[in-house]
């Protein structure tokens, strides 16, 4: 990466060999569209070379280039999910929409890479937090119903939903950056 960030365009070929696989195979988790990790592959090559002068090693250390990478990855696959969300949006309220049904599929794709990254989320949670999730924003429940529900007061559910929301937003920052997830 140095070599490449000092102007040696032999350099990229050997960073794409060892960096292609591994950044196709996280973008896959986070689309699960092959096509479209394909192309975000593409796009984070261009933003690292677009990059390469803003790189810091910084001391060196083992996993710096990967984790500069995955970075660049990361956020062009929010940013691919992010552009269908505004693309769904504009169908939605588009009453000319040229392909009727265009607009659905496009949320039926979103939705369904959304759920899956938060499906994946809540797994890494604990029962109760997992239920207490579950209760309230799946099956609408009010808190005074989970309370009823659960046999313990109100604000007792209000601190254990407070708890549940933080920890699924902990497990979710890396995926969407801080101030995004839950």
């Amino acid at each position: 990466m140095i070599r490449y960030c000092d102007g040696d365009p032999s350099a990229l070929a050997p960073l794409h060999a060892e960096m292609a696989p591994r950044l196709r195979a996280f973008l896959l988790k986070r689309v699960r569209d092959p096509d479209l990790a394909e192309d975000l592959v593409q796009v984070t090559f261009l933003k690292i070379h677009m990059a390469r002068d803003r790189f810091d090693p910084g001391d060196g250390g083992p996993g710096v280039v990967e984790a500069w990478c995955f970075a660049i990855a990361r956020n062009a696959a929010l940013d691919a999910l992010r552009s269908r969300q505004r693309l769904n949006a504009r169908l939605i309220s588009d009453e000319d929409a040229p392909e009727p049904g265009f607009a659905e599929w496009v949320e039926r794709e979103t939705d369904a890479s959304l759920h899956h990254v938060v499906r994946e989320a809540m797994e890494q949670l604990s029962p109760s937090q997992r239920e207490i999730i579950d209760l309230h924003k799946l099956q609408e429940l009010s808190m005074a119903e989970i309370a009823q529900r659960l046999g313990v007061n109100e604000g007792a559910v209000r601190v254990r939903a407070h708890r549940a929301y933080q920890r699924l937003k902990e497990v979710l920052e890396p995926l969407f950056g801080k101030g995004g997830g839950a």
